[in-house]
């Protein structure tokens, strides 16, 4: 990049961190991270790791978050990571409350008469590896501020800033509207699900998950196959989302742990110790199923029948079943589920007329989450393609299609 093009922090009108409120005393005599709703969120990288803006967050009270003034956070702020990959950004999202910066990010606001935000988040996402080439450090690379500002963005007229920005935000805010839907159908059916088992027609037994007459239990690998297979880490999953993209493989040239074959109507969980990483198929996404490939890091189980799918989604994707799975978890180095431990796991079994009855009703709930997942993982692949080509000009779309797509 040249010497013509300008430096972010000239552009800038904050760039600052937790740290800018006072020394470590008097943040540990004012502030006190709370597990329980409170005043604000505080919040944190692996919010936006994990794209968990409802379970994962921690809280500050009124008065640690007014004494925290040098780190408040707006909804379409630029955050971006000082240690720990620095120099990813994230754009924060509007969580309808107050909100305050955690340690280990950077807050970034622009001068937006110049350089307009959402322009300039997109151009430092599309750019990382430049904006990560900035940090330095031997043993724990960071990026400090001063590097932060002498970031060099190429800055094209305020007009073609908004249109790129309002392009590549309408995108955004399909998926953000996408993952709101699949949140709200998730919690209609476990709260069918629950309702069912505590007014069940009849006794509601226990049993071990590997004993149910509902499912069972997928012990048989990867068989061999001509082409290629898309393989998935455990790290491409996030809760019941596949989000990375998966790397294709002919069987001679897999990777070793690519060993488990989703089928229709099959579940897979990861076997870590606090993870929390569901893989689930139905008939909706069985070609999809039968063209991928699953870590050996996963354990899965198969429906016997349709109707009797959403009590097995519902019982290995509940909160329950892992905390029964962290519970088992054994290893010196890294803790993990064995095949014995997951034996030791008690699940509810309700009787048949429940549990086709809760198929019954959830099964059409479920089937539109993964058409959702699928929407979005498309309009994700559509924005990722159009950000280097927006900013380069290379691309001009007309915003009002996707406004009326959004509508």
């Amino acid at each position: 990049m040249g010497d013509s093009i300008p430096r972010l922090g000239d552009y800038l009108t904050i760039l600052t961190d937790y740290h800018a409120n006072g020394s470590y005393e008097r943040l540990r005599e004012n502030v006190t991270l709370l597990d329980a709703p409170e005043y604000a969120v505080m919040i944190r990288t692996t919010n936006f790791e994990n794209d968990d803006f409802v379970d994962g967050l921690k809280y500050i009270n009124e008065h640690a978050y007014q004494f925290l003034a040098k780190s408040k956070v707006h909804p379409g702020d630029i955050l971006m990571n000082k240690i720990a990959n620095p120099g990813s950004v994230y754009r924060m999202p509007d969580l309808g409350r107050p909100v305050s910066l955690a340690m280990n990010l950077f807050l970034l606001r622009t001068d937006e008469t110049r350089l307009h935000q959402a322009y300039a988040y997109y151009w430092m996402k599309a750019n990382e590896a430049y904006v990560k080439g900035f940090a330095c450090g031997a043993a724990t690379a960071t990026i400090t501020k001063k590097a932060v500002r002498e970031l060099e963005i190429p800055i094209p007229p305020l007009s073609v800033q908004r249109r790129v920005a309002a392009v590549l935000m309408a995108y955004d805010d399909l998926i953000a509207n996408g993952k709101q839907r699949i949140r709200k159908l998730v919690t209609i059916a476990r709260t069918d699900y629950r309702e069912r088992l505590r007014c069940a027609t009849g006794p509601v037994s226990s049993k071990s998950v590997l004993e149910t007459p509902y499912w069972e239990f997928i012990s048989e690998n990867v068989s061999p196959y001509e082409g290629t297979k898309r393989y998935f880490a455990t790290a491409d999953i996030e809760k019941l989302t596949i989000q990375g993209a998966g790397i294709e493989y002919s069987f001679p040239d897999k990777p070793s742990r690519a060993q488990k074959q989703p089928i229709a109507f099959s579940v897979w969980f990861a076997r870590m110790k606090d993870t929390y990483k569901i893989a689930w198929y139905t008939d909706l996404n069985s070609k999809e199923a039968e063209a991928s490939m699953l870590s050996s890091g996963f354990a899965g189980f198969q429906a016997k029948r349709r109707c009797y799918f959403p009590l097995l989604f519902l019982t290995i994707s509940s909160e329950e079943f892992h905390v029964k799975k962290d519970l088992f978890c054994t290893g010196a180095t890294q803790m993990s589920l064995t095949n014995e431990g997951l034996a030791r796991i008690q699940v509810a079994v309700p009787n048949e007329e429940t549990v086709t009855q809760l198929g019954d009703k959830t099964l059409p709930l479920l089937d539109q989450v993964l058409v959702l997942q699928l929407q979005i993982q498309n309009l994700r692949r559509t924005r990722d393609l159009l950000l280097p080509r927006l900013l380069s000009g290379q691309v001009a779309i007309d915003v009002s299609k996707l406004e009326g797509a959004a509508a």
